[in-house]
């Protein structure tokens, strides 16, 4: 009991020091302080109630950091809904990175998928501009060669910046 009670200090210490890297061995870690807890929760002693706030606490710290990510994710998805893209590669790198923590929604109360209710809005954002972006492009394509090629052509010139990010 008091190994796996000091074992599970480390491993928070480890994961409060650590860069939250998704691929990294802080799901390891998690995973393994879940099953843990879970394990010792069938023992009536101090031990489990102990583990399970520390689990908790460390769930809940990444949990602020991953909040915080998602609403600067949140803030520059919905930038691009209204005002386009303007680095797109960028923004497509930050998103994916977020989503490689979907993983984490496993480790908390069940029925609270947060890492995916945030990757569904922003998912939700960019789709809405792509798919204006998208008519736009096709009212465009089915002007050429009609009298208002000439204003198509433009428009079109003016959507490919946006279209190539």
């Amino acid at each position: 009991e008091s190994d796996a009670m000091s074992m599970i200090k480390s491993c928070c210490e480890d994961i409060k020091d650590s860069d939250f890297n998704p691929k990294g061995e802080i799901r390891q870690k998690l995973r393994w302080m879940q099953d843990t807890c879970e394990r010792f929760s069938n023992v009536q002693s101090n031990c489990s109630s102990e583990m399970y706030t520390l689990f908790f606490a460390v769930v809940n710290k990444i949990k602020s950091s991953l909040l915080s990510t998602a609403g600067e994710l949140e803030t520059m998805s919905k930038f691009t809904q209204e005002h386009g893209v303007s680095n797109g590669e960028s923004l497509g790198k930050e998103v994916a990175n977020f989503m490689e923590w979907r993983w984490f929604d496993a480790l908390l109360p069940e029925g609270e998928p947060f890492v995916t209710n945030c990757c569904i809005a922003i998912e939700r954002s960019i789709q809405e501009r792509i798919d204006t972006k998208s008519n736009e492009l096709a009212q465009c394509a089915n002007c050429l060669g009609t009298g208002t090629s000439a204003e198509s052509i433009a428009s079109l010139g003016l959507l490919l910046p946006e279209l190539k990010e």
